[in-house]
């Protein structure tokens, strides 16, 4: 007995030193340390489990509904452009109005990841943190994209200290290419000023930019901002312009957002101004407020 016992920890010890020299155990270790190096590098308060989203039936004042499909409907149209400058008057309703979204596409199916850019949150204005924690989430929510990511990092252990434009390449790129996947899938940018600085801003769109183009079919980008001059600028730019709608919403001086009876034209079909009255939800006889919407293709 006392033989076969000895034989049968042979055994056993044979087939753990096989199993932790095996190519599946290596896979599973390589798996196991992009996840974690991502993890770190991620900024856990830019996602959009973060942040503050009450239910929707407590904002009604800050994403109106007509609002959020206006935003959908740019989603699902094949006219649409693959980016959407979304110019809000405050960040408050910003937020709300992308947390919204991101639960709507979420319903859907659709929602593949966000970034809530905020200046007073640690990782959360900085663009070093901003395409880890987008790939981050692509892994989790499209199909086939981590073995593809694997892939296009060649065993790389420095990726994470890499310029902006390769991370891009390796992390998302390279990635999403072969994806089977049927998209389009939508990724969110909240408060894009929040980033620490105007260099950076334009960095962060002209890599979205290269997304974009390549993967327009699977891929499209909804960025929420202030009204800042300097964004109107550039989002206006010529090379920003071609590939993206815009929205602005202004919020009248003397009164809050509520629903809108808003009929759109075409996306992308050049620039029109269209002009609706808002109907506060409180207090009842409240008198209209007109808003105006700019769509800009």
């Amino acid at each position: 007995m006392v033989a076969n016992s000895k034989w049968r920890i042979s055994i056993i010890q044979i087939l753990v030193s096989a199993l932790s020299s095996s190519p599946f155990t290596e896979c599973v270790s390589q798996r196991n340390s992009v996840i974690t190096q991502l993890h770190q590098a991620s900024a856990a308060g830019a996602l959009y489990d973060a942040q503050d989203h009450p239910p929707l039936t407590e904002r009604p004042l800050e994403a109106p509904a007509k609002t959020i499909q206006e935003v959908l409907d740019w989603f699902s149209s094949p006219e649409s452009k693959p980016l959407l400058h979304v110019r809000g008057p405050s960040k408050s309703t910003n937020s709300a109005i992308a947390c919204t979204i991101v639960e709507r596409s979420k319903e859907r199916g659709q929602f593949a990841a966000g970034f809530f850019f905020n200046s007073r949150r640690p990782k959360c204005s900085s663009i070093k943190h901003l395409v880890p924690t987008i790939a981050d989430q692509l892994i989790e929510l499209i199909p086939g994209f981590y073995t593809n990511l694997t892939r296009s990092l060649h065993g790389d252990p420095f990726f994470l200290v890499r310029p902006i434009p390769t991370q891009v390449d390796q992390l998302i790129l390279q990635p999403l290419h072969e994806i089977t996947a049927r998209g389009p899938f939508l990724v969110i940018i909240d408060a894009l000023d929040d980033c620490a600085s105007e260099e950076d801003q334009h960095e962060i769109l002209t890599q979205i930019s290269r997304i974009v183009l390549a993967h327009q079919d699977l891929i499209r980008f909804v960025i929420l901002t202030s009204p800042a001059p300097h964004l109107k600028h550039l989002f206006d730019q010529l090379e920003f312009r071609s590939i993206s709608n815009s929205l602005v919403v202004r919020q009248s001086h003397n009164g809050a957002l509520g629903e809108r009876n808003l009929t759109l034209g075409k996306w992308g079909m050049g620039d029109a101004l269209f002009t609706a009255s808002y109907i506060p939800t409180t207090p009842f006889n409240f008198p209209r407020i007109p808003i105006f919407f700019f769509f800009s293709g």
